[in-house]
C-alpha cells in the first residue's frame, strides 16, 4: 500500500491539541476516533509519512476501524477528505477546531488549516460512506452505553462488531442497547460470544424491536424459572440443561403445567432432578397424545385399572404346591382299570 505524505508549515516539537477540539469534540467521539485523530495530528507536527496499514499496525485496530474514523471525522468539519473514485483516497485536509466552533454567517466559509494528507501513488481503498453514516449516527450512545455496562473501555473489535449489528443485522440503535442490559441481567456482559449468540438467534427469529426482543426474553427467563423452580433449583440452568428446556417447550411444545408435573414426578421417583429422566416421561406422553394435565390423569387412570385388573387375575389363578407329593409322577386310570384293582384286593381279603 502506498504512503501517505504529511505537510505542514509549522513545527512545534511537539503535539498541539486545541482547547476547542476537546471542549467541543472529546465527549462526543469514541476511544477508537479521538485516538486515530491524535495519530494523524502527531504525524502531522513530525513531518512523517505514513500508510493506513502502519495506522492500523500503530493503534493495533482493523483497517475497517481506520477508514471509520476518517469518515466519522469528515462528517464532523473536521477532515475534508478527496476522493478520487469511491474507492481511493488522494488527500485529507484537518481542519482547525477552534475556527470550526467560531459562530458562522451565510457569507463566511469555514477556513481550512494547511495540514494536508496526501497520497502520491493512491492505492485502492475500500470506503462505504453511507453504510459506515447509519453505523456512526448511532455509535457514539452505543458505545457509552455498552461500556458504563460492561464498566471497560470496548475494544475495537468490540466496535466493529457493533456497527455489524446495525450494517448488516439490521438492529437499531435502541435494539443494540436493550441487548447489552439484557446480556448485563444474564450476567454475561463481559462474555463475547454470549452476546453475539443472543444477537443471531433474535435475528433469526426476526425480532428488530425492542417490544419483540423483551417478549422473547420474557419468554425465555419465564421457562428456565418454571423447570428450575420445580426442581427446587435455586441457580441458573447449565447449557445442556437450556437444551432440554428448550426442546421441551418448543420440539414437544408442552405447556408449563405440563414440565412442572413431569419434574415433580422425577422428584418423587429419584428424589433428586434428573432431565434425562424428565425427558423420557415427557417424550412418553408426547408418543402417547397426551398434552395437557387431564389427559396425565385419565392416563394415570388406565393404568391403575390395568394393574388392578393383572393383580385381580393373578390372584384368581391358583399356585401349584411345589412338594414331594405334587412332585410324584402321577398314573391315569380309567374306570374298568379301578374296577378290576378293587376286585383284585376283593379277592384277596
Amino acid at each position: 500500500m502506498s504512503e501517505i505524505n504529511l505537510n505542514v508549515t509549522i513545527n512545534t516539537g511537539a503535539t498541539i491539541i486545541s482547547n476547542a477540539f476537546i471542549e467541543r469534540y472529546i465527549n462526543s467521539a469514541n476511544a477508537s476516533h479521538i485516538r486515530f485523530y491524535l495519530y494523524l495530528m502527531y504525524y502531522s507536527q513530525n513531518h512523517r509519512s505514513f500508510t493506513i496499514s502502519s495506522a492500523c499496525d500503530f493503534l493495533d485496530d482493523s483497517e475497517k476501524d481506520v477508514m471509520r474514523s476518517i469518515n466519522y471525522w469528515e462528517k464532523q468539519g473536521i477532515f475534508k477528505v478527496t476522493r478520487a473514485d469511491k474507492n481511493t483516497i488522494t488527500s485529507i485536509s484537518i481542519s482547525d477546531a477552534a475556527a470550526l466552533c467560531e459562530p458562522e454567517t451565510k457569507e463566511e466559509k469555514i477556513p481550512v488549516a494547511d495540514n494536508s494528507i496526501k497520497q502520491d501513488e493512491p492505492g485502492s481503498i475500500f470506503v462505504n460512506s453511507e453504510e459506515e453514516a447509519v453505523c456512526d449516527l448511532d455509535l457514539k450512545r452505543v458505545i457509552n452505553t455498552a461500556g458504563d455496562l460492561a464498566e471497560r473501555l470496548l475494544s475495537g473489535s468490540e466496535i466493529e462488531f457493533l456497527c455489524d449489528l446495525n450494517e448488516k443485522l439490521h438492529f437499531s440503535t435502541e435494539l443494540i442497547i436493550y441487548l447489552y442490559e439484557y446480556c448485563c441481567l444474564e450476567k454475561k456482559i463481559n462474555r463475547f460470544n454470549y452476546i453475539q449468540s443472543v444477537a443471531l438467534a433474535w435475528a433469526d427469529k426476526n425480532i428488530n424491536t425492542v417490544e419483540a426482543a423483551k417478549a422473547e426474553a420474557d419468554t425465555y427467563s419465564r421457562e428456565n424459572a418454571t423447570v428450575m423452580k420445580a426442581f427446587g433449583l435455586s441457580r441458573l440452568p447449565g447449557t445442556s440443561e437450556k437444551q432440554y428446556i428448550s426442546k421441551w417447550f418448543h420440539s414437544y411444545n408442552m405447556s408449563e403445567e405440563m414440565i412442572a408435573e413431569a419434574c415433580n414426578r422425577t422428584l418423587l421417583k429419584l428424589s433428586k432432578p434428573d432431565f434425562k429422566y424428565t425427558d423420557g416421561t415427557l417424550k412418553n406422553w408426547l408418543s402417547s397424545g397426551i398434552t395437557d394435565l387431564e389427559g396425565v390423569k385419565n392416563a394415570d387412570k388406565i393404568h391403575y385399572l390395568t394393574k388392578q385388573s393383572l393383580n385381580a387375575a393373578n390372584t384368581a389363578i391358583p399356585k401349584p404346591v411345589n412338594n414331594r407329593f405334587t412332585n410324584f409322577e402321577q398314573r391315569n386310570y380309567s374306570e374298568s382299570d379301578m374296577a378290576n384293582i378293587t376286585q383284585k384286593w376283593a379277592e384277596k381279603i
